[in-house]
């Protein structure tokens, strides 16, 4: 289902940001980590990963929303 999503990177620029339909993938970089993170509707999230690494993300969930720090 949809997901807002916004990634800040170290300088607290956005390089990603905006809402994913259902089915869509998300992929991007920036001046580097740690990245900021905040997912909207986790429950619509089916995977994130990190340099290729999965990043269990629903622990982070608070209320459906959430807010992560990736190295």
């Amino acid at each position: 289902s949809d997901t807002w999503y916004e990634v800040r990177d170290r300088t607290g620029k956005v390089i990603l940001g905006g809402t994913a339909k259902g089915g869509d993938a998300v992929a991007g970089s920036g001046a580097g980590g740690p990245y900021k993170v905040i997912l909207g509707n986790v429950k619509g999230v089916e995977s994130l990963a990190h340099n290729g690494t999965p990043v269990n993300f629903k622990s982070a969930d608070r209320n459906n929303v959430a807010r992560l720090t990736l190295q």
